[in-house]
């Protein structure tokens, strides 16, 4: 038991690295569905993951107005950022959707089955080598689509002329039939100044990316949900795991009491020295009221059951003063720390308090 909560902040730190990786991924999947231009797959998969990472920065932002997802088990699988994230990848491909829509002449649509018979002829036709429209042609054709546009370069790729046109530093891309000439495709997205759905979708993403940078307060902790689980708060559980940071030598007093329960107290060694009760004393601002000596590890510490300054307790029970009571350990010259004895209740230490 005492090894697997010694792992636990390692294994919730590999979990935690793993579940935004996973996240990262996955957003920048959702982000990229609205991509409409191809992208070459080793630059696609770094984007994805830039792109995911600030929808999850983005997600941290949008879950604090995600209200109903609140509870401990929400706070362990982390439900509110993967929503948050979510939304922000969904609004960021609706930008890149609207950046690289490619513009198609109406007259040019076609029903989907219909769509299915032209490729199935177009197939026919190249098998056959059927001679295709040259490409002065095809380049004429792009031109009279495209008023002040001249054609550079045609290139004849299956059953279609790809045709790249130019005026001054802008540029165009027609696709159109090698057979018929009709029109598949126009894209001017390299001209996306001129282009107000692209402006539009530059707008989102460039909101979207404000939102994540000025919204953002810091990741969420997946231990904080594992704590909240357990019924503890995040100190505690540090305490519990041995996380917290602590002077050289030090032990958490959970830690102790988790190797020797009830032990220590009334039957442990007990233990005189008013220089180090003196050092507890100034260090917590209570009082001590008993010392004991144990080991742990191999090592020996003194645990110190302390109260409040001036509490009488001639006139009140055991139990009263066990709720106002802490257990400190220390090394001979130091102290590490303390832990609220009532606290201890909700922790597997051996030790309970009863009523």
């Amino acid at each position: 038991m005492t090894g697997v909560i010694e792992l636990l902040p390692q294994l919730l730190a590999a979990a935690q690295f793993l579940a935004y990786l996973a996240f990262s991924w996955f957003f920048g999947s959702v982000a990229f569905g609205g991509m409409k231009r191809r992208v070459r797959f080793t630059i696609k998969i770094v984007a994805k993951l830039g792109v995911g990472f600030l929808c999850l920065i983005a997600g941290t932002s949008v879950r604090r107005y995600m209200f109903f997802f609140e509870g401990s088990i929400f706070q362990m699988l982390q439900l509110d950022l993967f929503f948050g994230g979510l939304i922000a990848a969904a609004l960021v491909g609706v930008g890149f959707y609207a950046i690289t829509r490619r513009e198609v002449e109406d007259e040019s649509k076609i029903i989907s089955k219909l769509e299915e018979r032209v490729k199935l002829l177009e197939g026919f036709l190249l098998k056959q080598k059927a001679p295709t429209l040259k490409e002065n042609e095809a380049k004429k054709t792009a031109e009279s689509l495209l008023a002040g546009f001249s054609a550079k370069k045609a290139d004849l790729k299956g059953a279609d002329w790809e045709i790249l046109l130019e005026n001054g530093k802008r540029k165009a891309v027609a696709v159109i039939g090698a057979y018929t000439g009709e029109v598949k495709r126009i894209d001017r997205g390299t001209d996306m100044l001129r282009n107000p759905y692209a402006i539009a979708g530059i707008g989102i993403i460039i909101a979207v990316a404000a939102f994540s940078v000025l919204g953002f307060s810091g990741f969420p902790s997946i231990t904080e949900g594992v704590a909240s689980m357990l019924g503890l708060n995040e100190e505690q559980f540090n305490s519990l795991t041995g996380s917290n940071s602590l002077p050289e030598e030090c032990v958490a007093t959970v830690r102790i009491l988790m190797s020797q329960g009830v032990k220590i107290v009334g039957g442990g060694d007990t233990y005189k020295s008013e220089e180090l009760e003196k050092i507890v004393e100034d260090a917590t601002g209570r009082q001590v009221m008993l010392m004991y000596k144990t080991l742990y590890e191999g090592n020996e510490y003194i645990i110190s059951i302390t109260i409040p300054v001036g509490m009488d307790t001639s006139n009140i029970s055991d139990y009263e003063i066990m709720q106002n009571a802490e257990i400190c350990a220390s090394t001979y010259e130091t102290l590490c720390d303390c832990v609220k004895i009532p606290e201890l209740n909700k922790m597997p230490t051996g030790f309970i308090v009863a009523r």
